[in-house]
């Protein structure tokens, strides 16, 4: 769905009543994060969300996946832009930031 298509279904169902430039660039602004947000998962990110039943680090993670921690943070805030990981801190040896999915 592009922007012409989003600004005309924006009018038709009057969600858009005015042609007002700064409206019309809300409604842009408001399509592309609701679209961004219930973008399908692409295959990398299907896969930690399935390791993530238990409490993993991102060292856990990264072992799972032979990748670095900072790879697996990649990942992982993606789908914290999702809504799909629980995170939290836990002493397991010691402190680190633990991630499961909801």
């Amino acid at each position: 769905m592009n922007n012409a298509e989003i600004l005309k279904l924006a009018r038709q169902t009057g969600v858009l009543l005015s042609g007002r430039a700064e409206h019309e660039e809300a409604v842009k602004r408001f399509s592309k994060l609701l679209l961004n947000q219930y973008k399908a998962l692409t295959r990398t990110q299907t896969e930690y969300f399935d390791v993530l039943d238990d409490w993993m680090s991102l060292a856990d993670l990264a072992k799972s996946f032979s990748c670095t921690p900072q790879n697996a943070l990649k990942m992982i805030r993606a789908l914290e832009a999702k809504g799909l990981v629980t995170k939290t801190k836990l002493f397991r040896g010691s402190w680190a930031f633990y991630y499961r999915r909801k």
